[in-house]
């Protein structure tokens, strides 16, 4: 049988089949809210570190490789999953989304190299803030654009995200410099213009409970892109230190 010549790949965290079935959950409950829209399938929801697309099949084995280093630079961490947001214009949003945050962590040193910011670091329990700038409508602050090492701590995801980043810049990977907070995808608009429907379901997010997870291992995914939506196949997975 031929191999692929390219495949299709990126980095992830898998949230466990708590906060997948939980997730579900509020996806059957949500999808009344916003019938039109676009909702993924519970069993491939997953946290993206990084998202690296056609690479050759040669690179998978240095890839495993970098991701292998990294996981071993980075301990265990609560990882926790609740509350709403979107991306796209506030009133017509093009992706609804769970969040997902980590405790802080000290920097012991640089991430990435100068010049690269780190993933937002996300002050839970701040006032509701909405950047029209980027279009991120969410329940708590979000600091987007830190720099590496300020105040001396970034959120645990947050570093292990940047450390990836670095990691993978060889293999064509870029940091995506826009406002971002670290998510699970929920549901995306079918009308390239955005979705009303998709903003109601934010305070119905916001009122679940939130769970917590024990990030343990990331996890290098291909994608395969089909009729039915994309499904993903884990090649290799790296354990966190001490795992």
């Amino acid at each position: 049988m031929e191999s692929k010549p390219t495949l299709r790949l990126f980095v992830a965290i898998d949230p466990g089949p708590e906060v997948i079935r939980a997730a579900g959950e509020q996806i059957a409950a949500l999808r009344p809210s916003a019938p039109n829209a676009r909702w993924v399938r519970s069993e491939t929801l997953h946290v993206t570190l990084a998202f690296l697309g056609e690479r050759p099949a040669a690179d998978v084995q240095p890839i495993a490789e970098a991701l292998s280093a990294v996981a071993a630079r980075h301990a265990p961490f609560d990882l926790s999953f609740g509350g709403g947001g979107v991306f796209g214009r506030p009133a017509r949003p093009r992706v609804l989304w769970m969040r997902c945050a980590s405790s802080p962590v000290a920097l012991t040193r640089p991430l990435v190299e100068t010049g690269d910011l780190v993933r937002p670091h996300i002050e839970t329990g701040a006032p509701a803030g909405r950047y029209a700038e980027t279009g991120v409508l969410a329940s708590s602050h979000i600091e987007t654009g830190a720099p590496a090492g300020r105040q001396g701590e970034t959120d645990a995801l947050g570093a292990l995200e940047a450390d990836v980043t670095g990691a993978l810049a060889p293999f064509g990977h870029t940091p995506d410099r826009r406002g971002h907070s670290a998510h699970l995808t929920l549901a995306r608009s079918r009308d390239p213009g955005g979705d009303r429907q998709l903003a109601t379901c934010v305070p119905l997010l916001d009122a679940a409970p939130a769970r917590t997870v024990r990030v343990e291992e990331v996890t290098l995914y291909e994608s395969q892109l089909g009729r039915a939506g994309p499904t993903y196949r884990a090649l290799v997975t790296a354990k966190l230190r001490d795992c």
